[in-house]
């Protein structure tokens, strides 16, 4: 199906703590046929896991994939 408008590779990682997943975040690669032509990321942390640090070594992480 076309849906008229440019495709980007997107990965989604999942951070796993044992059997716990922590964190998912979704990253869209810079690619010179995206929208808006720019690296894009999405995350949301498990409630249970917030204020424990994860987000920020996870973003950090994160903005080193999307480079």
């Amino acid at each position: 199906m076309d849906l008229g408008r440019p495709h980007s590779r997107t990965e989604l990682l999942f951070f796993i703590n044992g059997e716990i997943i922590i964190d998912t975040i979704s990253i869209r690669r810079k690619d010179a046929k995206s929208i808006d032509n720019d690296g894009y990321s999405g995350f949301g942390i498990r409630p249970s896991q917030r204020h424990k640090g994860y987000a920020t070594k996870i973003l950090s992480m994160a903005l080193l994939l999307i480079g």
